[in-house]
């Protein structure tokens, strides 16, 4: 019996100083974690569908992402989109969008976004797991993150697309390179030019 007592004890314990965190302590951790970072890469699963792919993005709008048979890569002037099984490749312009851009999205979107709320998710398949909805200062978009107990994001749910992926690998670093962000087109395929 007096193990059991100990034992609600150590969890009624654990329990309140896990919680004693509030949302904006969780942020400013996740803050700090990308603080100053040039590079991040995801190996990501479409919660769903189960659709996987890959994504690399550094600052300055260069990007490559890797879903099925579709690449698409962006040097920061021009965006190159191929489809494998048309064996086709789109060449267009970069475009700044303010909202949904690589930069926003990767970037600037913890300086934009205010901790809504934080709480446990109880019974989660990932062990001890915590929801922490972010919203967006400059409308009414909302991010929500699943996060273990070290902070780290293991799942994001973005309202603004209606899609939530699963990050299976995540690493971010202070360095760049830029050579991954030139495409070689295929010698045979069709090349539609835009730009």
């Amino acid at each position: 019996m007096q193990k059991l007592i100990s034992m609600i004890i150590l969890f009624v314990t654990f329990s309140i100083s896990t919680l004693a965190i509030n949302k904006d302590q969780v942020l400013e951790k996740i803050k700090s974690k990308l603080d100053n970072f040039e590079m991040i890469q995801l190996n990501v699963e479409a919660v769903g569908s189960g659709l996987t792919g890959s994504i690399k993005a550094e600052k300055g709008n260069k990007y490559k992402m890797i879903f099925g048979d579709r690449q698409l890569v962006s040097d920061g002037k021009s965006i190159w989109n191929y489809s494998k099984p048309d064996n086709q490749v789109l060449i267009s312009k970069y475009q700044e969008n303010s909202n949904s851009g690589i930069e926003t999205v990767f970037f600037d979107i913890v300086n934009n976004m205010e901790a809504k709320s934080f709480s446990k998710i109880l019974n989660s398949k990932n062990g001890n797991s915590y929801k922490l909805v972010l919203k967006d200062k400059r409308n009414t978009d909302q991010i929500i993150l699943e996060l273990d107990e070290n902070y780290e994001i293991k799942l994001l749910e973005m309202s603004q697309y209606n899609e939530v992926w699963k990050i299976l690998k995540l690493d971010i670093s202070k360095e760049k390179s830029d050579s991954e962000y030139n495409f070689n087109i295929p010698e045979d395929a069709e090349t539609i030019d835009m730009r």
